[in-house]
C-alpha cells in the first residue's frame, strides 16, 4: 500500500496543483489529493556566511542582523519573522576548497524573532570560526 501512496504523491507533484473534483486512481481506488492550490507555496531563505561573520551570499538574509559574536558564535538575521519556520545549518566553505568536519548547534535567537543563533565546534569540542550555510523554510 505504501508503494501506491508514494506513486500517488509523485503523480500529484508531477501533475501540479489539485483541482476540485479531481482524483487519482491508485490500486483500483480513487484517491483525492491532500492539498489544494491555497496550500501550496513555501518561502525559502538562505545564507552563506564567512568565518568572520560577513555575508558571502544569500537570499532574505540581512546585514543588520548578521554578526560574529565570539569565537565560533554567530547570529544570522533574516528579513522576516522565522518563529514558525524550520532552519538548518551546515558548516562548510562558501567557495571552492576542502571542508573540515565540524559540529554545529543552532536555535532561534533570543530577543530576535527574525534570527538564528549558532555555535560551531571542532572534533575536540573547541569553539572555532568556520564558514557555514543556513537554510530557512517557512510556509509562505
Amino acid at each position: 500500500m505504501r508503494y501506491y501512496l508514494a506513486i500517488a504523491a509523485l503523480a500529484c507533484a508531477i501533475a501540479g496543483p489539485a483541482v476540485a473534483g479531481k482524483s487519482l486512481n491508485v490500486g483500483g481506488s480513487d484517491v483525492s489529493p491532500a492539498v489544494t492550490v491555497g496550500d501550496l507555496g513555501m518561502a525559502l531563505m538562505s545564507a552563506a556566511i564567512n568565518a568572520d561573520g560577513t555575508i558571502a551570499r544569500g537570499e532574505g538574509v540581512v546585514l543588520a542582523g548578521t554578526t560574529k559574536l565570539g569565537t565560533g558564535v554567530y547570529e544570522v538575521g533574516f528579513g522576516r519573522d522565522i518563529t514558525a519556520c524550520v532552519y538548518q545549518v551546515t558548516a562548510g566553505e562558501s567557495g571552492i576548497g576542502s571542508a573540515t568536519p565540524r559540529m554545529v548547534a543552532v536555535t532561534r535567537r533570543s530577543g530576535n524573532n527574525a534570527g538564528v543563533f549558532l555555535q560551531i565546534r571542532d572534533n575536540t569540542n573547541t569553539a572555532v570560526d568556520n564558514p557555514f550555510f543556513v537554510l530557512v523554510y517557512c510556509g509562505r
